[in-house]
């Protein structure tokens, strides 16, 4: 059992999730981001917080990602904070002896064109463009990893999730990912009486998508199984086109009017689905969240924090403690 558990990213959508899966298993954690005041791209101060605090365990979750809107307009800045962030924790943590670290990876890393996305095709072509600031940056740690395993004895375990999604999103539009935009969309467009919605591209990309219990709890279960730096696919091996998405969160929030397609913007990666025999038989645990019921949840807790804000103004809060995004999964 690990004493003290690292959650860099803490108060971000996965890091709080994290965070409650290790208060519910009776783990020590500290959880801390630029909210507090940390700047992990900042070596000095990382490696002064990793000596004083003498963490046995870290779960990285901090990055700083968003939309696949985002993505674009900000692939060189994804690219250059996110490899400093990576770098300097991964060091900071051998430097002290750090027992495991559990590295957090989105399945954008994977090389664009892929019908299915197997660990051992990982570098058999490049990510994306739109993503591929983000995706290196990820694909770099785990490269570190590898090297800091053969050299120094850094034990990681390398997980790649795909879009998650559940209460707590991110807020912001411009940072949250597919489901929480559309969620946002379709109960303003509800709540004003707008005649359509209009969805980014075609519709017709899929996406694999993972609620966000399901995701911590893969996560946390990361403690306990046998170190391997090889990346390990965590999700359902199933998808969903978005258009699809699109008509289901529509029903679930009871929204009458059109959907609207905007054939002019990205599509992004076409079909974004994992093959998972790596986790089954490593984790020997399937995710457990049936969709439609985890989308209902989601809109649930939406409608609730848009209810509060009425009263009590709350949804600025709400929003800056979900502005440590964690996964990109567009």
């Amino acid at each position: 059992m690990f004493k003290k558990v690292f959650i860099p990213g803490g108060h971000g959508f996965l890091g709080n999730a994290v965070a409650k899966k290790l208060e519910e298993k009776g783990i020590k954690y500290v959880f801390l981001s630029s909210r507090d005041g940390y700047d992990f791209r900042n070596f000095g101060q990382t490696i002064e917080l990793f000596e004083e605090e003498q963490f046995d365990a870290v779960i990285q979750c901090a990055a700083y990602v968003g939309s696949i809107k985002f993505a674009c307009a900000n692939t060189a800045q994804m690219f250059f904070n996110n490899t400093l962030m990576y770098t300097y924790l991964m060091e900071a943590a051998r430097r002290t002896e750090v027992k495991r670290y559990i590295n957090i990876l989105s399945n954008c890393i994977y090389p664009d064109g892929l019908d299915e996305y197997r660990e051992e095709d990982l570098w058999k072509g490049l990510p994306a463009d739109y993503v591929m600031g983000y995706g290196f940056s990820k694909r770099n740690s785990v490269v570190q990893s590898m090297i800091y395993a053969k050299q120094y004895g850094l034990k990681t375990v390398n997980l790649i999730l795909p879009n998650i999604y559940g209460p707590g999103f991110n807020l912001d539009m411009m940072r949250s990912h597919v489901i929480g935009g559309l969620v946002e969309k379709f109960v303003e467009a509800r709540n004003r009486n707008l005649p359509n919605v209009v969805i980014w591209g075609t519709g017709l990309p899929i996406r694999e998508l993972l609620y966000i219990d399901d995701a911590a709890e893969a996560v946390v279960r990361a403690l306990e199984v046998e170190c391997t730096e090889d990346p390990i696919n965590i999700g359902a091996c199933k998808g969903i086109s978005i258009i699809d998405l699109a008509i289901l969160i529509k029903g679930i929030v009871g929204y009458k009017g059109e959907i609207v397609k905007d054939n002019v913007s990205p599509d992004g990666v076409f079909c974004k689905i994992m093959n998972v025999e790596r986790m089954l038989k490593i984790f020997k645990w399937m995710p457990q969240m049936n969709f439609k019921e985890g989308i209902e949840k989601t809109v649930k807790w939406y409608e609730d924090i848009n209810r509060s804000d009425n009263r009590r103004g709350t949804r600025e809060a709400i929003d800056s403690e979900t502005k440590d995004c964690s996964v990109c999964g567009n």
